[in-house]
């Protein structure tokens, strides 16, 4: 009955002196609503007319990139004080469609990040 209390302790003993200290990294999921980012193109399946040259918003690439370039500066920010990586997962709302995400994540502050796309 010693022996086997003994042998337990030392099992028990052997097993918490190589226990290592997790170290966790949180992954960051988020939203971020992109507010009517379109591109250029009139699209006629697409009510986008306001968002094109010829619109009353005279929407054109110089506004288009600019619009990238800021929301691409918002999007690298999103907790990073949390985890320096920024979010694993974000999701997006108010796009036209597939080229603008392409377009968004290969803005050169997040284009490291290499996420990846799929419109539900």
């Amino acid at each position: 009955m010693k022996r086997t209390f003994i042998i337990n302790l030392l099992l028990l003993l052997s097993f918490s002196m190589f226990a290592q200290k997790k170290d966790y990294k949180p992954i960051i999921v988020g939203f971020y609503n992109l507010e009517n980012l379109f591109d250029t193109l009139d699209n006629p399946n697409v009510n986008d007319d306001e968002f094109t040259p010829k619109g009353f918003r005279n929407y054109n690439g110089n506004i288009y990139f600019d619009k990238l370039n800021k929301l691409s500066t918002v999007i690298s920010q999103i907790g990073v004080e949390i985890n320096p990586d920024g979010p694993a997962i974000l999701g997006v709302a108010e796009i036209e469609n597939d080229t603008v995400l392409h377009d968004l994540v290969k803005q050169k502050l997040i284009e490291k990040r290499n996420y990846q796309y799929g419109l539900v």
